[in-house]
């Protein structure tokens, strides 16, 4: 016996529905997959968001997303299988002949595992033998994290001790992995793309005719802003070498315009997330804590980049615990920061950053890896300093000198990730074209952001399309992401 399973759990809210018939994606499976013949049974593993479920399915409610709980969940419905087979529910691309395929080899072959690579996330499904998902279930146990956080949850489990199962891959006609490309309901972006490709493609399409059309049509990829950063200061109290200076006509930024900015971004991505403090130090902001409590109270995650020289007085009163700050430290010793932050205390910088988790942040030690750090990273690493980020270094479109280690772009040049992704503000509320050049192109607080976010979209489509920026050229951060 063999039994499909539909993951919904990452699902973000009702699924939506396409095509002339108006079939949501499980109603689309439901339709192609009603034979029987191949899966004896069909569980909908979904967090309470999917209405009117096909009476076939066995409607499973999950509301422990711990990779524990779920394989257990799993191995608790499918328990009489041989072999289960678990598709992303959310996808409306059901390619019938090819999941069959995979599932007969997966079978034919005696596999415990068998998946695809080089295809976009969340189109393709994993086939598993029911003792390898025990085995699965067994490494959550010491290795468990909240599944809706980590897509391919199957395979991080698996990849713990991958030498102990018999694995088959299926190799997409062209890799994909490179555009990180999702496919599904698990949030606006994915639900913008998937709509459009549909609209554009149908449901009906082959996994492989899909790989290929995104491949030759990167321009459809933008969906919407995932993160928005935001210096509200044109301030420093240290300068860094690896940053150029703050250039902003406005030495603090407007809170009243800065709240209006705040509910349009709910209503272009609820989930967007806010970076405050790129290049200058937000904490020095006489509205710091109000600034970051409008976006907490807006429901947004808020992360905050200091040099931590200075602490507002009232960091207390911030409304929750959803901000995380970063402590761009750069140094494991005093006379590295020195070089770095030539303005800078080394040792108030840590005491502040010690402070701040004393008050219970999520706090992260950030260091820029280039040729002056390198020898304090492998210190800090050897030394288990925890919460470390190690960031790439940036020449910010050659304006600053190259101080790369290792270069680690890509062979070939593809569109940027940022202008796909990310908009960024200055004190001014200036938009720029990415924040690592200094082109304008409009004001978030005299334009309506879904407006500039357009412009942003153009900008990205005609980089899918080869015609690029002069800066653009110069840069080597197009690769580098946020997601």
């Amino acid at each position: 016996m063999n039994t499909l399973i539909l993951d919904a759990l990452s699902n973000f809210r009702q699924l939506p529905t396409f095509g002339e018939n108006k079939f949501n994606s499980i109603e689309i499976i439901n339709n192609i997959e009603n034979d029987n013949e191949t899966f004896e049974w069909i569980i909908l593993l979904q967090n309470g968001k999917i209405d009117n479920v096909p009476t076939r399915f066995k409607n499973v409610l999950v509301s422990d997303t711990s990779a524990e709980n779920v394989l257990n969940v799993m191995i608790k419905e499918a328990k009489n299988s041989d072999n289960v087979v678990v598709v992303n529910a959310t996808n409306p691309f059901f390619d019938k002949e090819f999941i069959h395929k995979m599932f007969f080899q997966h079978r034919d072959f005696l596999a415990d595992y068998t998946y695809a690579i080089g295809y976009p996330d969340g189109l393709v499904p994993t086939i598993l033998s029911l003792s390898c998902l025990k085995q699965l279930q067994a490494i959550s146990k010491e290795n468990s994290f909240d599944v809706v956080k980590c897509k391919n949850y199957l395979f991080q489990l698996l990849s713990k001790d991958i030498n102990s199962f018999d694995v088959e891959t299926f190799v997409a006609p062209v890799d994909l992995r490179i555009k990180r490309i999702s496919i599904g309901n698990s949030d606006l972006g994915e639900f913008i793309f998937t709509s459009s490709l549909v609209e554009k493609l149908g449901v009906n399409i082959a996994y492989d005719d899909l790989a290929n059309f995104l491949s030759e049509h990167s321009e459809n990829l933008f969906s919407t802003i995932y993160t928005m950063f935001v210096d509200i200061t044109d301030k420093e109290i240290t300068s860094a070498t690896y940053l150029p200076k703050c250039t902003s006509s406005i030495d603090f930024a407007n809170v009243e315009k800065i709240e209006k900015i705040a509910q349009e971004v709910t209503e272009v991505n609820s989930k967007m997330r806010i970076i405050i403090g790129n290049k200058c130090e937000p904490m020095i902001h006489p509205n710091f804590v109000d600034i970051v409590n409008k976006f907490l109270s807006k429901g947004f995650e808020v992360i905050v980049e200091t040099f931590g020289c200075e602490l507002p007085e009232n960091l207390n009163q911030l409304a929750d615990d959803n901000v995380t700050f970063v402590f761009k430290i750069d140094a494991e010793n005093e006379n590295t920061y020195k070089v770095v932050h030539p303005s800078g205390d080394y040792k108030t910088v840590l005491n502040n950053y010690e402070k701040v988790k004393g008050l219970g942040f999520k706090t992260y030690f950030q260091i820029i890896r280039t040729i002056e750090t390198e020898s304090d990273i492998e210190k800090l690493i050897k030394n288990k300093q925890e919460n470390i980020l190690i960031k790439k270094y940036s020449s910010y479109c050659n304006v600053l000198d190259d101080k790369k280690v290792v270069d680690l772009s890509p062979l070939e040049r593809f569109e940027c990730y940022h202008l796909r992704r990310d908009l960024y503000l200055d004190s001014a509320l200036d938009v720029y074209y990415c924040m690592y050049s200094n082109e304008k192109v409009g004001n978030a607080g005299e334009e309506k952001l879904v407006e500039l976010i357009n412009k942003q979209k153009k900008s990205f489509m005609s980089h899918a399309q080869g015609n690029m920026q002069d800066f653009c050229l110069k840069c080597d951060d197009y690769y580098t992401f946020n997601f």
